[in-house]
Formats: C-alpha cells, sequence, structure tokens
C-alpha cells in the first residue's frame, strides 16, 4: 500500500521539526496541546483519528469509506477569559473581576482578533482658561 499524499505531509514536517531546538519544540507542543484541550471532545476525538480509515453508512444506506483527511466544525460558541476594572457612577470604588465568558458568535456583529494590545499612561492636558463673556442687559 503506498503513503497518502498526507502522511508524506506529516514525515516532511517532521524533518522540520527535528532541525529544531529542544526548547522551541517543547513550547510549540505544549502550545498547541493546550488549545486542543480547550477545543472540545470532537475536535479531539477526531484528531486523534486523523488520516485513520472512517467508514460510515448515507442516508440511502449506501455504506462509504475512506482515509479521514479532514474536518470542519461549525463554530458554536467563543470561550473568552476576561479582566475587567468597572467604576460605577456615583460610588467611589471600581471593580475589578477576572472571568470567564461564553458567547455565541450570533450574538456578535462582527468579532477581531487582537495580535498587541498596549496601556499606556494617559498624558495630562494643558488646561486652556475659558473665556467668560459678560453680558449685561
Amino acid at each position: 500500500m503506498s503513503i497518502n499524499p498526507f502522511e508524506q505531509k506529516v514525515r516532511q514536517k517532521a524533518q522540520e521539526y527535528m532541525k529544531l531546538e529542544k526548547e522551541e519544540l517543547a513550547t510549540r507542543l505544549a502550545y498547541f496541546e493546550v488549545c486542543i484541550d480547550q477545543m472540545g471532545n470532537e475536535v479531539k476525538y477526531f484528531l486523534n483519528n486523523m488520516f485513520q480509515l472512517l467508514r460510515g453508512l448515507r442516508r440511502d444506506y449506501i455504506p462509504i469509506e475512506g482515509i479521514l483527511i479532514g474536518v470542519r466544525f461549525e463554530l458554536k460558541e467563543f470561550l473568552l477569559w476576561r479582566d475587567t476594572k468597572t467604576e460605577p457612577y456615583g460610588k467611589n470604588i471600581i471593580i475589578h473581576e477576572q472571568l470567564i465568558t461564553h458567547a455565541k458568535p450570533t450574538s456578535f456583529l462582527y468579532w477581531e482578533i487582537i495580535p498587541l494590545h498596549e496601556e499606556k499612561p494617559k498624558q495630562p492636558q494643558p488646561t486652556q482658561p475659558t473665556n467668560q463673556i459678560n453680558q449685561t442687559i
């Protein structure tokens, strides 16, 4: 039996990884393992069975089988870790919360990924004198 093109891609990628330093390779592996753990059981199941024989029965009862080379999932939910600070109006307090939010993609008008975020202190604005006009009638 010949090697399918996807197994060949895996072998090529393995050769590339052999050239990496041990620390960089460990960091990449840890990153992907943590990401996979956050993806849910369906994703883990199919990742563990990639390039295996998949056999199924279609709705018209015709059997179908082949090598599993990919899976497309529908986006169900964002799981967001948030660090928030709010100042309720009229109260002299700041509420600091660290929380995990479950958000459905349909509740967003749009979303964006922000690879860089910096916060810098505000520069004080120079105060300008106000012109007061005395009007007498």
